[in-house]
């Protein structure tokens, strides 16, 4: 499932041999020390591979194309499977980053979350990226003022062809931002330019200019597709739940700019069908010239042709999966593209503005909620032939069922908040913090659903009746 992609402009300073050394620098001084794959030396060729335990990283090179990309896979002890892909096409002077992340059947969906990519940062340190038709690609907001206001307007209404949204930030009643902004910047590094009003004369006189322009603590995302040109998350529909505006706003960016289509070039997969294809033809070519070379001169040289053809079997295989593989990720995109656009199918229910704490929470909510309901329907009504055809027409994960045994058996006999117990926490889904004499437990950090436990366990019960609370209100 690709959960990231973005596709940016470099500049001349990014060559080949300055891409490897990064992607390995990256790979060398990662946060997390099992995330490293130790002692890489480059050779100094472009299609070479690392690996240990349960870690590989791969370069290959396409030099038809001026083309050269790095795949990194990490595979965890429950089933998940971590692919980061960096592209770089010289001759487009385009890099492109994804994100992908697969599950086996024994998968347990226990971390849902994952961080905008760390190379982004580096690219942007090291000055590698080019600007976005004049916008500088960053990881801060951009502050507009009195004197740039004609020119952010220009930008959003101009025509520009910009290829990154701009989220725009105004601010409210009390001269606040309704998110954090560093934060929201710093989220959608390389997917967006993050823009903020400096005070509330600057969200009055932007107002002035274009009626469209949010205001009042409004945020809103505009798109170079004129099929998504623009979108407004009212501050009043989140308040006392900022980080749930922050999260829409993120999760809103992020899927527009995974559904983004792809030359397959740019993509791993499609990339290594090509050089695999190119090596066929080669090996057809020097298949053909054996046999005329055995016709004209009588060599029995059968023992060649089979390697040829072992050899051309094994490259046909490989292009035949990368194939399938890149076939099913448009076949994914296309399926979020008319999710999102609505175009194409009309679907049951759409989508409100609530969005998933973790992928597939709603459709998983909603399809227990049928299930349960199927439970007490009469078998041969309408109502039982409607649920037992959306039911068996979606496939139901079950994962509220999951995290809510889950959290029943974290708090049974609860006495203090252990550091199992706070890791627990975390796995399910939410964030501890201190409050007097309680802790306070917040679902996803949305301040709805929040609730208390003692610092210390008062009898046996209490435990049951804090799990209880928690599956009512959350799952």
């Amino acid at each position: 499932m690709l959960i990231f992609s973005t596709r940016l402009s470099i500049n001349d300073k990014l060559t080949r041999d300055d891409f490897v050394k990064l992607v390995i620098e990256w790979n060398n001084t990662s946060r997390y020390e099992a995330n490293i794959i130790p002692g890489i030396i480059w050779n100094g060729k472009y299609t070479v591979s690392y690996t240990h335990q349960n870690l590989s990283l791969d370069f290959v090179e396409y030099p038809d194309k001026a083309v050269i990309a790095a795949r990194y896979v990490k595979k965890t002890e429950d089933g998940i499977t971590w692919n980061s892909d960096y592209i770089l096409n010289l001759e487009e002077k385009k890099i492109c980053i994804q994100l992908d992340r697969s599950y086996s059947e024994d998968s347990i969906f226990s971390d849902q979350s994952f961080a905008t990519p760390h190379f982004i940062s580096m690219l942007i340190e090291r000055g590698y990226l080019d600007t976005d038709n004049g916008i500088m690609v960053m990881r801060e907001p951009v502050s507009v003022d009195i004197d740039s206001m004609k020119l952010f307007t220009d930008i959003l209404f101009g025509g520009n062809p910009y290829s990154l949204p701009i989220v725009y930030v105004s601010r409210n009643v009390h001269n606040k931002f309704a998110v954090d902004v560093t934060k929201l910047a710093y989220r959608l590094k390389g997917v967006a330019h993050v823009v903020v009003a400096k005070n509330r004369m600057v969200c009055s006189e932007l107002r002035k200019k274009n009626k469209k322009i949010e205001t009042d603590g409004d945020i809103g995302i505009y798109f170079l597709s004129d099929a998504r040109r623009h979108k407004s998350y009212n501050y009043s529909d989140f308040m006392g739940s900022e980080s749930n505006m922050l999260n829409h706003v993120v999760s809103c960016v992020i899927n527009y700019s995974n559904i983004k289509e792809l030359d397959p070039l740019y993509t791993w997969n499609g990339l290594n069908r090509e050089i695999l294809r190119e090596r066929i033809e080669a090996l057809h070519k020097q298949s053909e010239e054996a046999q005329a070379a055995r016709k004209k001169d009588k060599i029995d040289n059968d023992e060649l042709m089979e390697v040829y053809e072992t050899e051309l079997k094994a490259m046909q295989q490989q292009v035949n999966e990368y194939s399938n593989m890149v076939a099913s990720l448009e076949l994914e995109n296309n399926g979020l593209r008319q999710k999102i656009s609505g175009k194409e199918s009309l679907p049951v229910l759409y989508f409100g503005k609530e969005a998933d704490f973790y992928p597939g929470e709603i459709k998983d909510l909603i399809l227990r909620i049928l299930s349960e309901q199927r439970k007490g329907t009469k078998d041969g009504t309408r109502r039982a032939h409607i649920i037992d055809d959306i039911i068996n027409s979606n496939e139901y994960m079950a994962e509220s069922e999951r995290l809510e045994k889950k959290t029943k058996d974290l708090l049974v006999g609860y006495k203090t908040m252990s550091g199992t117990t706070r890791q627990g926490f975390k796995e399910i889904g939410f964030e501890i913090s201190e409050d007097g004499a309680h802790y306070k437990a917040t679902y996803h950090g949305d301040g709805r659903y929040m609730t208390t436990l003692a610092k210390t366990g008062s009898d046996y019960r209490e435990g049951r009746n804090i799990a209880q609370t928690i599956i009512k209100m959350v799952f």
